[in-house]
């Protein structure tokens, strides 16, 4: 978790975009799950874990992040959300 946050951190550009974002904060919420869980879990059990378990804050990001999975070779070329792209980044850190 730490070394793909670096990463991020180091280079946050390449998760700019409708498929990366998401999938990060997707793929975080799975990281937590499987720690608190002692078990891994699949995406849509850690998204809706992330939903419930977590600060109230990340509900509404976790949620859209669930909802632009569809499509992902257009949303590849397009920017992410301004504003999801940074609480995606408060999220990782």
């Amino acid at each position: 978790m730490r070394n793909w946050a670096e990463l991020f951190f180091g280079e946050p550009a390449q998760m700019n975009n409708r498929w990366y974002q998401p999938f990060a904060e997707l793929s975080y919420c799975r990281m937590l799950y499987t720690l608190h869980a002692g078990t891994v879990g699949s995406k849509p059990t850690a998204a809706r874990w992330g939903k419930d378990a977590l600060d109230n804050r990340w509900s509404g990001l976790i949620q859209r992040a669930w909802d632009e999975r569809p499509y992902p070779s257009l949303k590849v070329r397009q920017p992410a959300d301004a504003g999801d792209f940074k609480l995606t980044l408060e999220f990782i850190a």
